[in-house]
């Protein structure tokens, strides 16, 4: 592929067929195809790769690189070389991936990119402008409750780790995939134009905390719904709670559903299992099916992708890559192609133990062209499951 050079991570186009974006072990990004050359595009010198996962978002003409659990990452402009760089101040960035997402508006490219640990900022990638400056903070108002508790004041603050982003089609809502503590997974909507005038403050969670497992897998199902995988595990009920009296908890469902009308209005509840601690007690709609491995805590990973033209699922996961109708329903499967390194690795701080090329072996999925790609024997390997 390139010759004398480790890649380290990959990511096709999503507009440009037979188009790959590489950065490798001298800080290189290189685009092209392994069927014609490669071509170094910029050197990125803030990029540190020697003990952790990079990431690249490939939106044409763009590429970024982020460090998934570092500080750093950087956009390249494939027409020009010309090479943007960000950050993120640094409070459990070890276990929490760097936002970052494209969207277009007005015709233009814009980075979501995030620079605190509970702070996301969206710049235009023409000009280099940031379109949402502000203040946020959280301070000592140096009066106190009734109890002797500090009463603190605060502007433009939300008390969330951002970690992964997911952008609708249309580029009018996107997700993080982030946690509140102490820790709770617990995914944030937000709507793109209240974001520039609200911010975080804007965002809505949807109903569902568990644990650990932010970065779960999740998906736009078009632009007005999406799709995460649920946990399993044992019911917890809160402390005095006599179990007899509860009705018996729903029952466990893969896959759900959540529309943004429904999340945002917050209107959607099952009633009548309040004091479950660990259940999803409100979703818009299930999908039952058996294509996701729980490890020993009861949580699920791997990676979870929505096709437009046939609206289907695939699902890459610990048992194999799987096309599923929206009910959960196997359309076809291939028990080959496995993920091999699970986002649990990054969650709990262990992305040490792995090397970059077992990230490699990974596979990942291409939309646009409908088959799983790597990087495997100095070139592109490419498989469909049909």
């Amino acid at each position: 592929m390139i010759e004398d050079k480790n890649v380290l991570a990959i990511q096709c186009s999503n507009t440009q067929k037979e188009q790959y974006a590489l950065f490798c072990d001298d800080k290189g990004v290189y685009h092209g195809n392994d069927e014609e050359c490669f071509v170094l595009l910029a050197v990125l010198d803030n990029i540190s790769h020697s003990d952790q996962p990079i990431k690249i978002y490939y939106h044409f003409p763009y590429i970024c690189v982020s460090e998934r659990v570092g500080l750093h990452a950087a956009v390249v402009n494939i027409a020009d070389g010309r090479v943007q760089k960000f950050a993120r101040e640094d409070y459990h960035s070890d276990v929490s991936s760097y936002s970052v997402g494209f969207l277009e508006r007005n015709g233009r490219v814009l980075l979501i990119h995030q620079t605190m640990w509970n702070r996301l900022d969206i710049t235009d990638l023409e000009t280099g402008e940031l379109l949402t400056p502000r203040e946020v903070w959280m301070r000592d108002s140096g009066r106190k409750s009734e109890e002797g508790w500090p009463r603190f004041e605060y502007k433009n603050y939300l008390d969330y780790f951002h970690s992964l982003i997911h952008v609708s089609p249309d580029g009018k809502h996107f997700l993080s995939n982030g946690w509140v503590w102490q820790p709770y997974d617990n995914i944030m909507c937000f709507e793109t134009e209240r974001f520039f005038k609200e911010y975080e403050l804007c965002g809505e969670s949807i109903k569902y905390y568990r644990g650990y497992n932010w970065d779960r897998p999740c998906t736009f199902v078009g632009n007005a719904m999406f799709v995460i995988v649920a946990d399993k595990d044992e019911i917890i009920v809160e402390d005095g709670v006599r179990e007899a009296e509860l009705k018996e908890p729903p029952a466990y469902h893969q896959l759900l559903f959540y529309k943004l009308s429904e999340v945002k209005a917050q209107t959607y509840a099952y009633k009548g299992y309040e004091n479950y601690g660990t259940l999803p007690l409100a979703y818009s709609g299930k999908g039952d099916c058996d294509v996701f491995a729980f490890n020993e805590y009861g949580e699920v990973s791997g990676e979870l992708y929505y096709e437009p033209e046939t609206e289907h699922l695939i699902v890459l996961s610990e048992k194999g890559a799987f096309e599923l109708t929206l009910d959960g329903r196997i359309v076809y499967s291939d028990l080959s192609i496995k993920l091999t390194v699970s986002n649990k690795m990054i969650r709990r701080g262990n992305f040490r133990q792995v090397k970059h090329s077992d990230w490699m072996k990974n596979w990942q999925y291409d939309t646009l062209r409908q088959w799983f790609y790597r990087c495997s024997n100095g070139g592109i390997e490419k498989r469909c499951i049909r």
